[in-house]
């Protein structure tokens, strides 16, 4: 007998304990801390940094060395700093969390002395930074269910996001088997002027992006232009890195030439199934460069133009042009898209029936992540999971293995 399991977002209520509440408030009322910084000065590794909502801490938040968690006094609340900058001299498995912040700034983190079996890690909830960045470098970044203009990351996830360009980069480390989850986000919403929504340029590690939109509106005339553009990544001939259910495009992108991009120099798996790319005519929807073209593998994507083309991959199958799909949310509603996926199981959708193509299909369909699209509050209060993954079938007698990350209080 055989079980079917999915990958679901799900809300939970857990208690952890702390070192130290150390409580910020302007008005010091209580024997509370006047600044954020003060209280993070005055902070051990483990303790919690609780900040009164609706006060502007003028502040340029700066930790050092240190494990922390920044979060607001009241559920649901969201505090209000300049920038944060976080910096680590090591990598000694320090944890960095900031759940239900706005950052007028941006948030600036970096790792001196890198040791990837001791890696940092800082993870974003529910936050926004309106018309800023998230960088990283020698630092394990995952973020969830937050907005901002930019994300700028070597390792980690980005899960449930609004954001405008996003680029992950690392070519200064060699490590072991890494893969970066890029997952149920919103990419380039109605910015213009950009040349690439994702860029991937990180040969240390293997890509997974699943069930995005991404959707600038380029106005400028280049070459270059492209949704998605991979210049490097973890060789491999065994294992897959994967391009699969997103949604690519809109008709008023007048001057996209290119929807994937993949221009490597090493040999690598890279399988691109059950993409919607809505383009022009004429445009190449994927265009592969790598030394065995054997290794990329196209299959049941759609495209809305006649006239789309892919070149430079060996296996392609069961991909399909001028393919009219309604869609409303991001998500196609009806159409030849529905069930029109790979039929494998390994791709079923939520509800058990074929994949859906675009960002609705699979386990991972956008529909579970409440996408947070810039508005001044974060979406929802509580804990919750922000990423589940589970085996998706199950045999009597097997030991199941579940990861679970992102839940925050």
């Amino acid at each position: 007998m055989k079980k079917q399991l999915f990958t679901l977002v799900i809300s939970l209520i857990c208690y952890s304990a702390f070192a130290t509440d150390r409580v910020v408030d302007q008005t010091g009322a209580g024997g509370t801390f006047f600044t954020v910084q003060s209280a993070v000065d005055a902070a051990v590794s483990g303790d919690r940094i609780i900040i009164t909502p609706g006060q502007t801490f003028n502040e340029f938040l700066t930790i050092n060395n240190k494990s922390l968690e920044l979060i607001p006094r009241t559920e649901g609340g969201q505090f209000i700093l300049n920038q944060i900058t976080i910096q680590f001299a090591t990598s000694s498995n320090y944890k960095v969390t900031i759940s239900g912040g706005k950052i007028l700034q941006s948030i600036l983190i970096s790792t001196t002395a890198f040791n990837y079996a001791t890696i940092n890690t800082v993870t974003i909830f529910r936050s926004t930074l309106p018309s800023e960045d998230i960088m990283a470098t020698g630092t394990r970044l995952n973020v969830y269910r937050s907005y901002a203009q930019g994300i700028f990351i070597c390792y980690g996830k980005v899960i449930g996001c609004s954001f405008n360009v996003m680029r992950v980069e690392d070519n200064a480390r060699t490590i072991p088997e890494d893969t970066v989850f890029i997952v149920g986000n919103i990419i380039g919403n109605g910015i213009s002027n950009t040349t690439t929504n994702l860029l991937f340029n990180n040969p240390n590690s293997y890509a997974y992006i699943s069930n995005n939109y991404l959707g600038a509106n380029v106005s400028v005339t280049n070459n270059s232009n492209r949704f998605i553009d991979i210049q490097k990544i973890k060789t491999s001939t065994s294992k897959a890195s994967w391009v699969v259910n997103n949604l690519l495009g809109n008709t008023s992108a007048a001057n996209r030439t290119t929807g994937i991009n993949i221009n490597i120099d090493v040999n690598t798996i890279l399988k691109i199934y059950n993409n919607y790319f809505l383009i022009r005519d004429n445009t190449i929807a994927i265009r592969g460069n790598i030394p065995a073209q054997n290794l990329l593998d196209a299959q049941y994507n759609q495209m809305s133009s006649p006239s789309a083309s892919i070149t430079g991959v060996t296996t392609v199958s069961n991909n399909q042009l001028s393919i009219n799909n309604t869609i409303t949310n991001f998500i196609i509603t009806s159409g030849p898209g529905i069930n029109g996926g790979h039929p494998s199981t390994a791709f079923v959708d939520l509800d058990g029936t074929a994949n859906d193509v675009g960002t609705g299909g699979g386990s991972f369909s956008i529909k579970q992540f409440p996408i947070i699209t810039g508005s001044p509050n974060p979406p929802g209060s509580g804990s919750e999971v922000g990423f589940l993954v589970v085996p998706r079938v199950v045999h009597p007698g097997e030991k199941i293995n579940i990861k679970v990350d992102g839940f925050d209080k």
